[in-house]
């Protein structure tokens, strides 16, 4: 793909570093631009918050289901409480 998705921000949340992993190569030979990552839901909240608290924005969140901590379902949810709407794939 030429070009590819460089202005696309992704956050990754799961708690298998071996998922992160494999996640961020694929969307690093997709070109994307911004991958941050989060090994539970905790983490994963606290990456939006502060990324929207500097004025960024995340474009997509790949999200685990089940994470100690923090599920997935509940991360959905505190974002939804505080209003941070981010496209959400579990």
């Amino acid at each position: 793909m030429t070009g590819g998705y460089k202005d696309l921000k992704v956050l990754i949340v799961d708690d298998f570093e071996i998922i992160r992993i494999t996640i961020r190569t694929a969307l690093q030979k997709l070109s994307v631009g911004t991958i941050l990552e989060a090994k539970d839901g905790v983490e994963g909240l606290r990456c939006l918050q502060e990324r929207i608290a500097a004025g960024g924005s995340i474009d997509l969140v790949f999200c685990d289901w089940n994470m100690p901590n923090m599920t997935g379902i509940q991360l959905l949810g505190e974002c939804k409480m505080i209003q941070i709407w981010q496209i959400f794939l579990l």
